[in-house]
């Protein structure tokens, strides 16, 4: 019986090891790959230009595919007819029945045998695999999965796997699916080549795909290391990471051409770098080839669902979509920083598309290096719940184009940061008949611009429609520190704050004056109101209120704290009307009296600090602080008197000096009845 157990171990042996001899493919790794080889593409440069100050352009790369994909690689057949791949065991002949039946291969330690059938046979682990096409054959690479793959089948990768030097090409496949075994989380590196992907929807779905060091996609057009052409990409639940070479990379990390649509959702990530040379993006959406229409072919971009787009070092822009539309949506973000490397332009140009931001999700362009923007958008809305940044930027923070007729709008509770960029927070922008900028910064919105060159700079013909936020300790080295209105439209409303800004010519806060442009002069419209409750100046040494709009021109500037000819401060009537006049402003204050409070007499415990000092507008009304109270029913106050005599007062009108308010408390005595 002993010699019996024996054999049928040393069979299952046998069979265990044909299962680990499985045939290998070597994988040849490409190296010193020549950028050059690949075909050249010619610049076609679309005018991005605000003025002759700014001159600003939008490259669109020309890309020669041809139209059934180009030079396609052609993939191997696998060759599935080895016997290595299937798992026979061998069967022990129990002839005698009873106690001593046959045990089943890998028999679990500690197991008690009864008499009978009572020791169950244990199904042996899975052998893992490379590819299965729809779980059922099963292919040594992913190449040769692909090459078998029909139209709406999924191929299951069981293992981590190297794809070879050629990269991945697929198509026409219609629909096809790449997803993890169930029960592994595989990574497929691309080190070689990248993908091509040609009339195929390719869903990747809990996977994760790597690329290090790419040199080019496999048809080697397009100027790109992956080219995606006539499909739609979907990342599920997956990532993909590219990492390019870094100061040799001169091709875009991806490239969405002709009608190809990316969607990243349930909780997908993509994170890109290093394509920084040759006018190169790290996705890249080229509208040129698109069939001639007089709008043309927008593509689609959606991040949803806890998922994000994060791209850093890469040269002419993070993203240059172009055009598409993109919706972040779903507690999602796209987060580009220090891209417009070497002469680029920043981190996010959109320029005839649009950006809707939901549910709890943001766009994030800060720190970028480039000479142009942290993100240039057609028109772009921003919901209650979500976030706009963009700040830190070496130019201007955020360029909003629109389409004639369009607005782009910041919602009641959004949060939009523009703050510590070299040129304007905001740039309402205007060109070529085509962008219309007009912008609304809705009331209760949380908007700021501030640490910029000019907190809001508008071009001829540009809308701003302001009614809250707040632009403040920007510094201007020309006109407008705070609102720089060149031949546009601003309407400012009551609970704007624009003050404590800088401009080294003038209008420290507001500058609002005509254009002229292509031999047209564009007047301003500009439309705002009294400087709000609380603003405090801080060009004074001394806390100072500001109290007024005054004038603060080029030739003259506001030096309210001056004296004798130092000082100039001509303020500034508000009207309801709209303004066409050139109009250099400061929110600030002319001579100012001192009101003081003095409080004498026997004074209960209980009455309080004495009111604190305040300086008031001169010719102008104050209102006194309530009259202190007490507990203690022996005391009584007078209430506040001018220097202590005539009636009492609770406001004081048309102030010409400085003004002291004095309180007498009396404590009455406890005589008798």
């Amino acid at each position: 019986m002993k010699k019996r157990n024996n054999r049928f171990l040393a069979g299952t042996l046998a069979g265990l090891m044909m299962l680990t001899m499985l045939p290998v493919t070597a994988l040849a790794a490409q190296e010193g790959a020549d950028d050059d080889a690949a075909s050249d593409t010619s610049n076609n440069i679309v005018n991005v230009v605000s003025d002759g100050e700014n001159g600003q352009q939008a490259v669109n790369n020309n890309v020669n595919i041809a139209a059934n994909g180009g030079n396609e690689n052609t993939q191997k057949s696998a060759d599935d007819s080895s016997g290595d791949t299937e798992n026979v065991q061998e069967s022990a002949d129990d002839s005698n029945g009873g106690s001593d039946d046959t045990a089943a291969a890998n028999q679990q330690e500690g197991e008690v045998g009864g008499s009978g059938n009572d020791n169950a046979p244990v199904t042996p682990p899975a052998a893992e695999f490379t590819a299965k096409i729809d779980g059922k054959k099963e292919y040594g690479s992913l190449e040769e999965a692909i090459a078998e793959a029909d139209d709406g089948d999924t191929i299951e990768v069981g293992k981590d796997i190297t794809v070879g030097a050629d990269g991945l090409t697929i198509n026409g496949k219609g629909n096809l699916t790449i997803k993890s075994a169930e029960g592994t989380e595989p990574t497929i590196t691309l080190n070689g080549l990248g993908m091509y992907f040609n009339e195929t929807n390719v869903t990747f779905q809990n996977i994760k795909v790597v690329e290090e060091g790419v040199s080019d996609n496999p048809i080697h057009s397009g100027n790109t290391t992956n080219l995606f052409d006539d499909g739609i990409l979907t990342f599920d639940n997956s990532t993909l990471v590219l990492n390019g070479v870094g100061e040799g990379s001169k091709r875009h990390g991806m490239f969405l051409y002709q009608s190809s649509d990316m969607y990243v959702t349930n909780n997908s990530q993509i994170i890109i770098s290093g394509f920084n040379q040759a006018d190169v993006s790290g996705i890249y959406i080229d509208a040129s080839e698109h069939d001639e229409k007089e709008e043309p072919i927008h593509n689609t971009i959606e991040v949803s669902n806890s998922s994000a787009i994060k791209i850093t070092d890469c040269k002419w822009n993070g993203m240059t979509v172009n055009p598409t539309d993109i919706k972040i949506d779903g507690h999602s973000t796209i987060d580009i920083s220090d891209c417009g490397k070497n002469g680029g332009r920043g981190g996010f140009g959109c320029y005839y598309g649009s950006v809707e931001i939901s549910d709890y999700s943001s766009l994030i362009t800060d720190n970028n290096v480039g000479r142009s923007w942290g993100a240039f958008i057609r028109g772009v809305s921003v919901d209650s719940t979500s976030s706009l940044s963009a700040c830190g930027n070496t130019a201007y923070g955020i360029e909003i184009g629109d389409k004639l007729g369009d607005q782009s709008k910041f919602a009641t509770g959004s949060t939009v940061m523009l703050n510590n960029n070299g040129k304007a927070g905001l740039l309402v922008y205007t060109s070529g008949g085509y962008w219309y900028g007009n912008v609304k910064i809705e009331e209760g919105a949380k908007f700021t611009a501030s640490g910029n060159a000019n907190g809001i700079e508008i071009l001829p013909e540009g809308i701003l429609d302001m009614q809250d936020g707040t632009v403040t300790l920007n510094h201007s080295n020309s006109y407008g520190g705070g609102l720089y209105n060149r031949g546009g439209t601003a309407k400012i409303s009551g609970k704007a704050e624009i003050y404590n800004n800088h401009a080294d010519i003038a209008g420290d806060d507001i500058y609002s004056n005509s254009f002229d442009k292509n031999k047209v002069t564009y007047n301003p419209s500009l439309t705002f109101a009294p400087v709000g409750d609380g603003w405090i100046l801080d060009d004074c040494k001394e806390e100072h209120p500001i109290v007024g709009w005054y004038h603060d021109g080029k030739e003259k500037r506001w030096k309210g704290d001056g004296e004798g000819d130092a000082y100039y401060a001509d303020e500034y009537t508000v009207g309801k009307e709209a303004v066409s006049d050139a109009l250099a402003l400061k929110a600030a204050h002319g001579q100012l009296c001192s009101v003081t409070y003095e409080v004498t007499g026997d004074i209960p415990s209980d009455a309080g600090a004495v009111p604190a000092a305040a300086k008031v507008k001169k010719g102008g009304s104050y209102t006194v602080a309530p009259v202190q109270t007490t507990s203690q029913s022996r005391y009584t106050f007078s209430g506040w008197r001018i220097n202590g005599v005539g009636d009492v007062v609770t406001e004081i009108k048309d102030i010409q000096r400085d003004v002291k308010l004095i309180g007498v408390w009396t404590r009455r005595s406890s005589g008798g009845g």
